[in-house]
């Protein structure tokens, strides 16, 4: 009878458990990042589309906290639920090309990839991939070796999403055009229907979206067209940067691989030697290679800013290869090892959470010392004694207006950049019959000046400090001015 460790399910559960209690007391009492609070206020307004990115993990984020209480805790656990999603979307894929053992193997290895965990704590528009990506990849796979029909709409359901998520999931769909062409089987695959009712299916999922960029005048790409331009040696830096990033995520995942396997250098030198009659491996390989390949040929041909970080989510194939690699063999107890060496390391980290959460307080890494919780609830209590009324707009530093949206104890809408292009839910009906608080560093009179030119001269100003402390720390003091804006 198979042990509960041999179960896919054992495993995502503990993955589940231990990293949001890991993140939740390593990050405490710090804030959530503010990717992650954007999330939150994007979602709770629930647009077709939104002035930097597509909405579907912004949607994920509102639909999430619907139901579950507005506390850190809960959204590492939606990022980790997330990275489960992704762990299990590499275990399907593990199941096409390897054995039992070592397709429990390949997914116990993700764990020595920071992406799962450390990386995937911040919720955001590149972490969603993680859980979108291995199935893109998986449904793929089984439309080029079954060609039905439901296959093709699965794999443009997954797309549309991974499209409606972050247009950078554009290259995965590139590479499979191009590993598509190179298949010698190709005719077999593109005279069926199952490649173009997947498309159909992609674009219908998107339609709604794309009808809102056609309206928006394409607002999110002229977000990403501002970081377009530098200099070929600033493109070039920023692509070797790149690729050394996603080369350093795998090391620690790579000395793991070498004490489960046999002649485990071999393995590593000939993991891309592409062979053929091998179509099946080949297409792994294109599908790893390729998307890194386009990367950074928008960044040296484009001037496309480009960052390690975009990688989170593209490199699952990766322990598939190695342990698919011609010649190579695992040791007779590499399962049982791999086993103890992930919950070795698991429990290890949650032991050094404490440890981890003091150290971060006392450098403010992270901006653990920055009271967004406490300045959120501290906004509100000025507003409720001086206009008497909930608050439910606000607007101010960055990224303050999403950073009170996610705090507050009451519901608050955040108008980003006192724009109502960035803001749409905002209108000037709205502030006219809620009002608006504006938030401000002490320090950024720019802020001010905005909130002027946009709002008037404020009937209320009031200035305030808060620090924070954690185990007998202090943390630096933060001044804040609030500027209100009450119902006409």
């Amino acid at each position: 009878m198979p042990a509960v460790t041999d179960s896919i399910w054992f495993w995502l559960a503990l993955h589940l458990c231990v990293w949001t209690l890991y993140a939740t007391i390593s990050e405490f009492p710090g804030n959530v990042h503010h990717d992650m609070a954007e999330a939150f206020a994007w979602g709770r307004e629930f647009e077709p589309g939104y002035y930097k990115h597509p909405p579907f993990w912004s949607h994920v984020a509102g639909i999430w906290f619907a139901l579950m209480p507005r506390a850190d805790w809960a959204f590492y656990m939606l990022s980790m639920l997330n990275a489960c999603i992704g762990l299990w979307g590499v275990w399907l894929l593990a199941g096409r090309f390897l054995s039992p053992d070592k397709r429990l193997i390949a997914v116990l290895l993700m764990q020595f990839v920071p992406f799962f965990h450390f990386l995937g704590f911040k919720y955001n528009a590149n972490t969603i991939l993680l859980s979108i990506w291995p199935f893109a990849i998986y449904f793929y796979l089984r439309l080029v070796d079954e060609r039905s029909v439901e296959t093709g709409l699965m794999l443009g359901l997954v797309s549309g999403l991974g499209m409606l998520s972050k247009y950078y999931f554009a290259l995965l769909l590139v590479s499979f055009a191009v590993t598509s062409l190179a298949d010698p089987r190709r005719r077999r695959v593109l005279t069926t229907a199952a490649p173009w009712l997947a498309i159909a299916a992609m674009i219908a999922i998107a339609a709604p979206h794309l009808f809102w960029l056609w309206q928006s005048d394409f607002l999110p790409l002229h977000y990403v067209s501002a970081t377009i331009g530098a200099d070929l040696a600033t493109r070039t830096m920023r692509a070797v940067r790149y690729l050394a990033g996603v080369a350093a995520f795998h090391v620690v995942m790579l000395v793991v691989f070498a004490g489960l396997a046999k002649h485990p250098l071999d393995a590593i030198m000939r993991v891309f030697r592409v062979r053929r009659g091998e179509h099946r491996r080949n297409h792994l390989i294109g599908l790893t290679i390729l998307p890194h390949l386009l990367t950074v040929a928008a960044s040296l041909g484009a001037g496309v800013k480009i960052d390690p970080n975009f990688a989170i989510a593209t490199l699952p194939l990766v322990p598939i290869i190695l342990m698919t690699t011609s010649g190579v063999a695992m040791h007779v107890d590499a399962l049982r090892r791999i086993k103890l060496l992930a919950a070795g390391f698991m429990l290890l980290m949650l032991l050094l959470s404490p440890a981890i959460s003091y150290v971060r307080f006392l450098q403010n890494n992270g901006n653990a010392q920055q009271p967004w919780p406490e300045m959120a609830r501290a906004l509100e209590e000025i507003w409720s004694e001086r206009i008497g009324a909930p608050l439910t707009i606000a607007a101010g530093s960055s990224p303050y207006p999403e950073v009170v949206s996610f705090y507050a104890a009451g519901d608050v809408s955040a108008f980003i950049g006192m724009n109502e292009q960035l803001a749409p839910w905002i209108t000037q009906e709205r502030i006219d019959r809620e009002g608006v608080a504006v938030l401000c560093l002490a320090s950024d009179a720019g802020c001010e000046a905005a909130a002027q030119a946009r709002l008037g001269e404020p009937p209320i100003r009031h200035a305030f400090e808060i620090a924070r402390s954690h185990w007998g720390i202090a943390g630096n003091p933060v001044g804040f001015v609030a500027l209100l804006y009450p119902p006409r």
